[in-house]
């Protein structure tokens, strides 16, 4: 989960990114987020790695981004193989429960692919 990865991050002291994650645009801290962030936002499932991400140069895009994602097949969901179905926030699998609004970095970005199996790690 995006989220919980970026709270984590926050948490340890590290800089993470502004973000707020809700299950409806009316949530209030959806609303205050989209209201009072520099645009453009990042607007994306919080449990998809790819897929129904959107860079929303709008208060209006995002509003609208946020309310297609929410409940869509198109975007899926976390859970993951072996998941037993479930995202981990209510949802069946392939419908999107939660939303991440999420500040625009610019810059160049850098990804580490860092995969995990039986207590094993491996950097790519």
């Amino acid at each position: 989960n995006k989220n919980t990865q970026q709270g984590l991050l926050k948490a340890a002291g590290l800089r993470s990114v502004r973000q707020v994650c809700g299950t409806s645009i009316s949530d209030a801290s959806v609303a205050h987020f989209l209201e009072g962030e520099r645009y453009p936002v990042v607007v994306k499932p919080a449990y998809k790695s790819q897929g129904g991400i959107k860079l929303c140069r709008t208060k209006e895009e995002a509003v609208d981004h946020f309310r297609r994602l929410v409940g869509s097949p198109e975007a899926g969901s976390g859970g993951g193989a072996g998941s037993g179905g479930s995202n981990g926030s209510g949802g069946s699998r392939g419908n999107v429960v939660e939303v991440i609004c999420q500040e625009y970095l610019r810059g160049t970005e850098l990804v580490v692919d860092h995969v995990s199996r039986n207590s094993r790690h491996k950097t790519c």
